[in-house]
């Protein structure tokens, strides 16, 4: 099941939210992207089957007590993020030499 994780800036006293899918080719260089903007990211990763349903899930989610945004979240998911990227690559690259 995808996992999507979500992002968040301010503007003005508005606040945008996005998200991405972790399972795209391109999702770190969007994920550069949204934070070179000033995009931060917002929570845990949300496992859903399509976009639509990670969105519910996440506004389920923020209207709940348990609801935080805590610096410990966010290096989670950059660890795991970083480990799982790198572990595709690593496999990418030993598939293309053999």
């Amino acid at each position: 099941m995808p996992a999507y994780q979500f992002y968040k800036r301010m503007i003005g006293a508005q606040s945008e939210f996005s998200c991405l899918c972790t399972d795209q080719d391109q999702f770190l260089a969007n994920r550069e992207h949204l934070l070179a903007q000033g995009f931060e990211v917002v929570g845990y990763l949300i496992y859903a089957s399509n976009e639509t349903e990670a969105i519910a899930r996440f506004n389920e989610d923020r209207t709940s007590p348990y609801y935080d945004n805590t610096i410990s979240d966010t290096i989670a998911g950059d660890a795991y993020y970083f480990v799982m990227n790198l572990a595709k690559s690593i496999f990418n690259r030993t598939k293309n030499i053999s």
